[in-house]
């Protein structure tokens, strides 16, 4: 995260503009679907996007291990092992123990709405604190995105080509 807010990573942005001109441009009226990006427009329009971490799109993804284990969404490994292992089985536990769970619930509650620190921003409600796999510091997913900035850059560009073809 402190890489990136300083500036050290490559433009995610920059990339995506890129492709999205090139996308919209070249492929898309041939049928050519890039699933992000039509759900960040879809997201712009105020409807259900379908793809987790854009929109309102709440957390909800279960991963049965080989051995029966019960976990969040595999992707929150990155977090390390207290943000997916929930102590279930799908031998000893119901599913619905899951609903209870403070390692399953922490994720799902935070991906229900922004995180604070997007309050004032005019994209909340469009990204709503992006993805919650990347919103994840100190123990909380309490943070906005570590893309945030380049969601500050995308999504004019979205705006912008989606409002012109509607000219």
């Amino acid at each position: 995260r402190e890489d990136h807010a300083a500036g050290k990573w490559r433009s995610v942005s920059r990339f995506l503009s890129r492709l999205f001109d090139l996308w919209y441009d070249d492929h898309a009226h041939r049928g050519v679907r890039i699933r992000l990006f039509e759900a960040m427009i879809a997201a712009l329009l105020g409807k259900r996007t379908g793809l987790q971490g854009v929109g309102f799109s709440p957390m909800c993804v279960l991963c049965i291990n080989s051995d029966g284990g019960l976990e969040n969404h595999d992707a929150l490994r990155i977090s390390g092992a207290q943000a997916v292992d929930t102590g279930l089985d799908v031998l000893t536990s119901p599913i619905e123990a899951l609903f209870t769970n403070p390692v399953w619930r922490a994720p799902y509650e935070a991906s229900l709405s922004p995180p604070h620190g997007c309050n004032d921003c005019d994209l909340r409600q469009v990204c709503r604190g992006g993805d919650v796999i990347h919103r994840y510091a100190a123990g909380r997913y309490a943070l906005p995105s570590a893309y945030c900035d380049d969601y500050k850059q995308i999504y004019p560009c979205l705006l912008y080509t989606s409002d012109a073809a509607d000219e």
